[in-house]
C-alpha cells in the first residue's frame, strides 16, 4: 500500500467535474457538439473506380442458406444471449412493417411480454407511443422476419418495434428508443438516390447518422444491401463508335459490348445510371431501356432541377414479363475514360453485371456509431463464403465496405430468408452484451478471416471479415484489462489533486471518465470526490494521464483521517450498468491523510 501525506506542489491547471455534476456537464457537451455537426460542411465525396485486382479476381464461390439454428451454433451461440446483461434491456428495430407479429405475440405470451410495438404519429416529427394492440397498417412483413433472427439469438431480451417509412420517420424512431433506454438499433435501409459516384453534398442518410447517433451515443447495425447481382461499375469506351457506352470488352451469345440484359417480370422498377461528373462536368447521357429491335421502352436524363450531379434515375413498369436491356447513349462528353456505375434495381441477367462498388453512398462515409454489416452464406467444406448479394465496395481512402458480415441466407421455418437485412440483425443482437465498450471496436477485434472458403477475393471478405466465437468467449483477454496506475496526489490552489494513468481499449467518440472517491475504511462512507471525465475519437487509451480536483473545504470536516483512494469507470451512455460490465480490472491500494 502506498500511503502519503498532503503536499504543496507546482500547481497545474485542468477542468475536472464534481461527481454531482457529471450528467449535466455532458448533455450540455453533446448538445453544443449537435449544433456543430449540424452546421458542419461535409467534404464531398468521390467513388474510385474498381481496381485492376478487384476487375480481375474471380467471384466467390456459391453460398448455400442455413437453418437459423444452425447459424446460432455456427457464431458460438449455443447459449442464448443473456438479457441481463444489456443495458436497459432493449433492442430496436426500426424497419417498414412487422405483418404477422401481432399474431405471433398473441400466440406466444412470452414473447408479448417483452416486445413493444409503437404506434407512429400522425406526421414524422411526432413521437411513438407503444400500443399493444397495434397491428399497421403494414404492407409488408420484411420486419416480423428481423424480429424473428433477433429473438433466435436474444429470446429473453426486451425488443422495441418502430415502423419507418423514410428518414424522418426513422430519425424520430431511434430519437425516441435513445429515450427508453435503447443502445442498439437495427435498421434496414435502401435508398436509391445515394447511389451516385460524386457526392458534391453529404448524403441525407450520412448526415442523419453522423449528427444524430453521436449525440445521443446510439449504436445503429446497418444492413449493407442487397443490390450486387445487378450493379455494373466500369470505365466507359466505344469501341465500334455507335453512340452508346460499352459495358464489356467483347460480345458474347445473346448479348453485344453495349448492353447490360434485364429479365423484367410484369410490376414496376427502378434503374439508376451514375457517373463522376466532378472529373467530367460536360459529359451528359441518356439511359434506355430497350426491347427487341432496339426498341426504346422509357428513357431518362439528368433532372436539371435535382442538385445531384451525374445521376439519372429512371422508373419503368410492365404489364407482363419482358427482356429488356439497358443502354447509355453518349449525348456530350468524352468516347471514353468515364467512371460509371449502374444498377438495374433488379433482375439483371447473370454474368453481364460485374458486382464492382456496389453500395451506396452512406457506407462510404466512417462514423464511430454506425456499423455495416453484409452477408454470408454456407460454402463447402463447412466454410463460408460471401452472399452473392451482399453489396461490397471500396472507399476512397482504400477501406473496404461493409464492416463485418454476418449470417444472412437464413432459412426460418424452412422459409428462405436472404439478404443483409437479416445478417444485420443477427449481429446486433450478437453484440448486444458487450456493455461498456463501442461496439464497432469490439468487432474489429473479435472478427478474422480465418472460416472463410479458399480463394476469396480481399474486396468480397469484407473490412474485418466474421466474428469468431472463440474469441468472443474470451472479451476480457481480447479487450484486456482496464488499469489505474501511476498514482499521486498533491496540493494545488485550495485543491486536493489526484492523478493517475488509465489504461482502457475500445471507446471511440464515447463520454466516460475515471471516478475518485475518497473513502473512509472504517465505515465505508465517502467523504468526497470528483469525476475525470474522458472523450477522444482514439479508440484505445494507453496510460493516459488523468486527475482530479477534489476542494480542500469539502474534505474540512475529515481532517485527520487516512482515506482510502477508490476509483471507478462511470460512462454517459451507460448510467446504470448491469452488476460486473463497467469494471476496473486492477488498481493499485492508495491511501491519504486529510
Amino acid at each position: 500500500m502506498t500511503s502519503c501525506r498532503l503536499a504543496a506542489t507546482v500547481a497545474v491547471a485542468l477542468t475536472v467535474l464534481p461527481l454531482a455534476g457529471a450528467q449535466a456537464q455532458w448533455e450540455t457537451s453533446h448538445r453544443q457538439r449537435f449544433i456543430e455537426e449540424a452546421t458542419r460542411k461535409m467534404p464531398p465525396l468521390v467513388v474510385p473506380a474498381p481496381s485492376a485486382a478487384e476487375r480481375a479476381a474471380a467471384r466467390a464461390p456459391a453460398a448455400l442458406g442455413i437453418e437459423l439454428n444452425e447459424a446460432r451454433t455456427l457464431m458460438g451461440l449455443g447459449q442464448p444471449v443473456v438479457a441481463a446483461r444489456l443495458p436497459g434491456g432493449k433492442i430496436a428495430i426500426v424497419d417498414a412493417g412487422f405483418r404477422g407479429i401481432r399474431e405471433r405475440l398473441e400466440a406466444i405470451p412470452h414473447e408479448k411480454a417483452l416486445t413493444s410495438v409503437m404506434r407512429t404519429g400522425a406526421s414524422p416529427g411526432d413521437m411513438p407511443v407503444a400500443d399493444p394492440t397495434y397491428a399497421g397498417p403494414w404492407d409488408s412483413d420484411h420486419g416480423y422476419w428481423v424480429y424473428r433472427v433477433v429473438r433466435s439469438v436474444a429470446p429473453d431480451v426486451q425488443i422495441l418495434l418502430y415502423t419507418a417509412g423514410g428518414l424522418g420517420r426513422m430519425a424520430t424512431a431511434l430519437l425516441h428508443a435513445g429515450t427508453q433506454g435503447v443502445v442498439l438499433s437495427n435498421i434496414s435501409l435502401s435508398y436509391p438516390r445515394e447511389f451516385q459516384i460524386l457526392s458534391q453534398e453529404e448524403d441525407e442518410v450520412s448526415r442523419y447518422l453522423r449528427v444524430y447517433l453521436p449525440q445521443q451515443e446510439a449504436f445503429a447495425f446497418i444492413s449493407a444491401g442487397n443490390n450486387r447481382q445487378d450493379v455494373h461499375s466500369f470505365v466507359t469506351a466505344d469501341r465500334n463508335n455507335n453512340g452508346y457506352v460499352d459495358f464489356h470488352n467483347a460480345a458474347a451469345p445473346g448479348r453485344d459490348v453495349d448492353s447490360l440484359r434485364l429479365k423484367l417480370r410484369a410490376g414496376q422498377f427502378r434503374t439508376v445510371l451514375t457517373w463522376d461528373a466532378g472529373a467530367q462536368p460536360d459529359a451528359d447521357y441518356e439511359l434506355q431501356i430497350v426491347g427487341a429491335g432496339d426498341r426504346v421502352f422509357y428513357s431518362g436524363r439528368v433532372d436539371p432541377k435535382d442538385k445531384a450531379k451525374g445521376l439519372i434515375v429512371l422508373n419503368h413498369a410492365y404489364s407482363q414479363p419482358v427482356d429488356a436491356a439497358i443502354r447509355v447513349k453518349r449525348l456530350a462528353g468524352p468516347a471514353g475514360g468515364v467512371f460509371m456505375r449502374v444498377n438495374g434495381y433488379p433482375l439483371g441477367v447473370a454474368g453481364d453485371f460485374n458486382g464492382l462498388q456496389t453500395t451506396n453512398a452512406y457506407l462510404f462515409r466512417e462514423n464511430p456509431f454506425v456499423t455495416f454489416v453484409g452477408s454470408f452464406g454456407k460454402a463447402a467444406g463447412g466454410r463460408f463464403a460471401p452472399s452473392p448479394f451482399s453489396n461490397v465496395g471500396t472507399a476512397p481512402d482504400g477501406r473496404l465496405t461493409p464492416h463485418v458480415l454476418g449470417p444472412g441466407q437464413l432459412l426460418i421455418d424452412g422459409r428462405p430468408t436472404n439478404g443483409t437485412s437479416f445478417s444485420s440483425p443477427f449481429i446486433t443482437a450478437m453484440y448486444a452484451t458487450q456493455v461498456g465498450y463501442n461496439f464497432k471496436n469490439l468487432i474489429a477485434r473479435s472478427s478474422n478471416f480465418t472460416r472463410f472458403a479458399p480463394g476469396i477475393a480481399p474486396h468480397e471478405r469484407s473490412r474485418w471479415g466474421i466474428p469468431d466465437p472463440a474469441l468472443l468467449a474470451k472479451l476480457d483477454t481480447l479487450v484486456g484489462p482496464t488499469r489505474i496506475e501511476e498514482v499521486s496526489h498533491l496540493i494545488d490552489d485550495g485543491n486536493l489533486v489526484v492523478k493517475f494513468a488509465v489504461t482502457r481499449c475500445c471507446m471511440e467518440s464515447l463520454s466516460w471518465g475515471i471516478a475518485v472517491d475518497l473513502v473512509d475504511p472504517a465505515n465505508g462512507k465517502t467523504l468526497g470526490g470528483a469525476l475525470a471525465v474522458v472523450r477522444s475519437d482514439k479508440a484505445d487509451f494507453v496510460r493516459h494521464p488523468l486527475e482530479v480536483r477534489i476542494p480542500l473545504k469539502s474534505l474540512e470536516a475529515f481532517k485527520g483521517t487516512r482515506a482510502k483512494v477508490r476509483f471507478d469507470i462511470k460512462a454517459r451512455r451507460w448510467p446504470n450498468p448491469p452488476p460486473g460490465t463497467l469494471k476496473i480490472h486492477q488498481a493499485p491500494a492508495y491511501d491519504v491523510t486529510l
